[in-house]
């Protein structure tokens, strides 16, 4: 559909005579006159959208909307990130608990382990791998299956093993885990290096953040919220997959004390792109502008491009919106809006705002 905005033409004079009555109902509304035109035909291509660009300017368009979007996910982490309930840190601590892992981190195959036995140098092993089917290999011991095992009850099972067999009448057995191999967590979206991490023991939502470098001034993460999504257990043992949503401006200011949760293997950490709006056509800097927390008129869009160029036509400027798949164009007189309270057209994320080239 086209609707335009600001006052180019009249279709009649009783068109126009009935747009100033409706202004005047309105109480002086920057959008001083809208006339509808024929609606867009539904599916209209992209090519027809842009029409107001040359071929150089829907080349640039395209190039700045694939480089923008490493932040968007794929079709498989996009299945990763959804969850079938939404809640905030407190109501998922005030129904699950903290999830701490403090001192319950579970081996697993591969985890590097360090095992001291005291007074007993021969014994003590700095490096002790653990196979993938979970078992390490120990002096007087054997293999031992530790997986699921924390390091308090490796520790156990080989001192018990050591009394067993009459090599040591009371050891003192100590066990760390050296790497960490087996339990991971994916971070997604607009982070400086998202990917997988290997998760260590204490890990919480601003460790695995740090590891990834922070959120990407370059792509514009947004502050505003983020989500951890991972599958919990209920009473009766049926798993669902949560989402928790938090503000991510409020974690990394250290103002939500409760957002910054332990990690568990699995996790799935999502850090959308921030929200943007593309300025195309006749103003100083085309291109996509991060939009902020804030509301974002038009005139404040094309200030982000750096205003008119002395060949614009801001009377017929245009605005290509997606809805339901299908291209809404708008047409904005700016200048109008200028000269009225400056509010005017409120632009939404992934419009695009095109100023064509005056005729004259």
């Amino acid at each position: 559909m086209i609707q335009r905005f600001g006052s180019a033409n009249t279709l009649t004079l009783i068109a126009a005579l009935t747009v100033l009555l409706a202004l005047v109902g309105c109480g002086g509304s920057s959008q001083t006159v809208i006339r509808s035109e024929a609606p867009a035909q539904a599916g209209a291509s992209d090519d027809a959208a842009l029409s107001g660009l040359d071929q150089e300017e829907v080349e640039l368009l395209q190039t700045l909307q694939q480089s923008t979007q490493p932040g968007e996910l794929s079709s498989q982490e996009a299945g990763l990130v959804r969850a079938s309930k939404t809640m905030s840190p407190s109501e998922y601590l005030a129904k699950y608990g903290s999830g701490s892992v403090d001192s319950d981190y579970q081996v697993g195959g591969e985890d590097i382990l360090s095992i001291y036995v005291y007074e007993q140098p021969e014994l003590t092993r700095e490096l002790v791998p653990v196979s993938g089917d979970g078992f390490i290999s120990f002096p007087f011991v054997g293999a031992l299956p530790v997986a699921g095992m924390t390091t308090e009850q490796i520790g156990s099972a080989i001192r018990a093993k050591l009394m067993e067999g009459g090599y040591l009448i009371d050891p003192q057995v100590s066990v760390v885990v050296k790497e960490y191999k087996s339990k991971t967590v994916l971070i997604l979206g607009a982070v400086e290096t998202p990917g997988r991490y290997q998760l260590e023991s204490n890990e919480t939502l601003l460790d695995i953040l740090s590891r990834a470098e922070g959120v990407s001034l370059r792509e514009g993460g947004n502050l505003n919220r983020a989500s951890l999504v991972r599958i919990v257990e209920d009473a009766s043992g049926r798993q669902t997959k949560v989402s928790i949503e938090f503000d991510l401006r409020r974690l990394l200011s250290g103002q939500d004390h409760l957002a910054n949760l332990a990690l568990r293997d699995g996790d799935v950490i999502y850090v959308p792109m921030a929200d943007k709006v593309y300025v195309m056509g006749e103003v100083q800097n085309p291109g996509a502008f991060v939009m902020g927390d804030n509301q974002l008129n038009i005139v404040e869009a094309i200030g982000l491009a750096g205003g008119f160029t002395r060949l614009a036509a801001p009377n017929r400027t245009k605005i290509v919106r997606k809805d339901g798949g299908v291209d809404r164009i708008f047409i904005v007189d700016v200048d109008d809006i200028t000269e009225g309270d400056g509010q005017g057209f409120i632009v939404k994320p992934n419009d695009i705002v095109i100023v064509p080239e005056s005729f004259f």
